[in-house]
């Protein structure tokens, strides 16, 4: 089952008149979180009546701000540990037009502000789904993004947001260009600018979209899944690096949680089931 949403009035602004990406990037950012709170309050609160969510319209301002964070710290402090200005490099040695360090930053907020949008809608932007919906959820999100910046920002920047939304994936692949930085941020970065009480209602709002989107609770590994930024950090890159991004991002490491902090949100999360 699927959902109609109300009129896209601010597609309507992006139209040709408008030239300057970072006002086009600052519509489409607005676009982006305006249409996960719709569903967030309309549907799943409303209509599935769940409490929390993960992939919402705090996320994405999260996400925005963690890439507008670490991008000023490569450009203005010469700040890089993930390497992002080899990566544009790189990039550029095998484009026809290059993308310059100044709309480097405006093209991953743009990303960023679009980059789930495939987990609540369908790629017409003509609907909402009836839930959470994970699965192919960046493959979507890349249709949706060029179904609305085609012909109004430059072809380039349509394939380099597209290139960014489709590594959002969960799996690390370190040997594609802006892979890890994209995966670090939406993963990392997006959840350490979350105050604790927030980082909490986001991993049972995680839960809740898995288990409806699976029809059954997920089978988890309590101890990895609320110690999640602690052990994925590991995976992505050096104690080293992962200090030098707290820094950047003026965040320490969230502590381990403990065996009976894990029981409590375990039943935190069969009240929240059981309450529904």
């Amino acid at each position: 089952m699927i959902m109609a949403i109300p009129e896209l009035t601010q597609v309507e602004n992006l139209d040709e008149e408008i030239s300057d990406l970072s006002e086009i990037s600052e519509l489409i950012f607005n676009l982006g979180t305006q249409l996960h709170q719709i569903f967030d309050q309309q549907i799943w609160q409303n209509q599935l009546q769940h409490s929390n969510s993960y992939h919402n319209d705090l996320h994405i301002s999260n996400a925005v701000q963690a890439a507008e964070i670490l991008l000023a710290a490569a450009i203005d402090q010469n700040k890089d540990p993930l390497g992002i200005l080899q990566d544009l490099e790189a990039w550029n040695s095998n484009s026809q037009e290059e993308i310059s360090l100044h709309e480097l930053p405006t093209l991953f907020k743009i990303a960023f502000s679009l980059h789930d949008l495939g987990n609540i809608m369908d790629e017409s932007l003509n609907f909402f789904q009836s839930g959470y919906q994970a699965s192919e959820a960046e493959a979507r999100s890349s249709a949706i993004a060029k179904k609305l910046l085609s012909g109004v920002i430059a072809d380039r920047f349509v394939e380099f947001v597209q290139h960014l939304i489709l590594e959002t994936t969960y799996e690390t692949n370190n040997d594609v260009l802006f892979a890890k930085t994209v995966k670090i941020i939406d993963q990392l970065g997006s959840s350490l600018l979350l105050s604790e009480e927030q980082r909490e209602q986001a991993q049972l709002g995680l839960l809740e979209e898995m288990t409806q989107e699976q029809g059954k609770k997920p089978i988890i590994n309590p101890f990895y899944f609320f110690n999640f930024i602690q052990h994925r950090s590991q995976k992505f890159a050096s104690r080293g690096i992962i200090e030098e991004l707290l820094s950047i991002w003026k965040k320490e490491m969230p502590r381990m949680k403990s065996e009976s902090e894990l029981q409590h949100y375990n039943e935190l999360f069969e009240h929240q089931e059981n309450a529904q």
